[in-house]
């Protein structure tokens, strides 16, 4: 892999920059909520790990798959964050594990702040075997999530800012430390008290989760709630309670938006020459209205995105 730069607190207003910066494995993010984006992002990367610190001040959809040949510790950034990852509820003091190739898919809130932790996943594994954690492995592939102590979560959180704000500290015994501690703390989690955190509420997300796959393979086509509640075999209601739990919105202003997003996409392509070639495509008819939606949510007119052509397109 070729190894990525030192990156210190960049800042963005423009959504598609950060989305490329961001961007690891095969994840794409997509912005939910109107108004103005800002996001920040520090990464560092090591022999063993890539460490990041990002936040968000939107609404955010990330799908895709994670990095292969990696562990991704998916670490909240603060005691107080509470969002929703793949049929999980992750909290300060839950962690999310993500094996190598694994479909990742979440929905942050306004204000998130997340600390990745990407860990070459022979060398950690060869890691717990040397700590004497042999059943390690098997932890983590049989469970997505685990709750730890809050103060060791504490601990990690401050320790990720600490070296991120001193990059010069991010040495191969800084990183097997913190491999060891994140090894540890999952080791020597809450056990019996794990599947009574993570059951709460997991059939609204898991409703939420299947009809996000649902919308995402008819991206391309106006397709009604009906149709969603029927592939997904729930009511409307319970669809409603779900995505309002989760994203706080309604099922049908999330899979607009998530069309929205894949409109923004082919306009800022290069490959078109007009906006109606492309909302035409989607079945968008009325063009007032889809310039109003468009507008509402990224800040531009669909003409001004066919104008710029996006980063890392070329």
């Amino acid at each position: 892999m070729t190894e990525l730069p030192v990156v210190n607190s960049l800042k963005f207003r423009d959504f598609d920059f950060f989305a490329y910066e961001i961007e690891q494995g095969d994840i794409v993010h997509k912005l939910l909520s109107s108004g103005r984006f800002s996001g920040s992002l520090s990464q560092l990367a090591g022999e063993h790990m890539i460490l990041s610190i990002h936040r968000m001040n939107q609404f955010i959809l990330q799908q895709g798959t994670t990095l292969e040949g990696f562990i991704t510790f998916f670490i909240p950034g603060d005691a107080h964050q509470d969002f929703t990852w793949r049929c999980n509820q992750l909290r300060g003091d839950v962690i999310g594990v993500l094996q190598g190739g694994m479909e990742h898919q979440c929905v942050t809130h306004p204000n998130f702040v997340g600390m990745p932790v990407s860990i070459k996943s022979e060398y950690l594994i060869d890691l717990a075997q040397d700590l004497g954690y042999y059943q390690f492995l098997d932890r983590i592939t049989q469970r997505e999530c685990f709750l730890i102590d809050r103060k060791k979560a504490e601990k990690i959180r401050l320790e990720i800012d600490r070296i991120i704000q001193n990059p010069s500290f991010f040495s191969k015994s800084w990183q097997e430390y913190m491999a060891a501690t994140l090894i540890s703390a999952i080791e020597r989690g809450h056990g019996t008290r794990q599947d009574a955190v993570f059951t709460t509420g997991q059939s609204r997300r898991r409703i939420c989760q299947k009809a996000i796959h649902f919308m995402q393979e008819r991206i391309m086509e106006p397709a009604s709630i009906r149709d969603v509640t029927k592939a997904v075999g729930v009511s409307e209601r319970n669809l409603r309670y779900a995505f309002h739990e989760v994203a706080k919105m309604s099922p049908k202003r999330f899979f607009d938006r998530m069309r929205l997003n894949q409109v923004r996409k082919l306009l800022r392509s290069g490959n078109f020459q007009s906006v109606i070639e492309v909302s035409h495509t989607f079945g968008y008819w009325h063009s007032g209205k889809f310039a109003s939606d468009y507008r509402s949510l990224f800040y531009e007119y669909p003409s001004e995105s066919l104008k710029q052509v996006a980063v890392g397109s070329h």
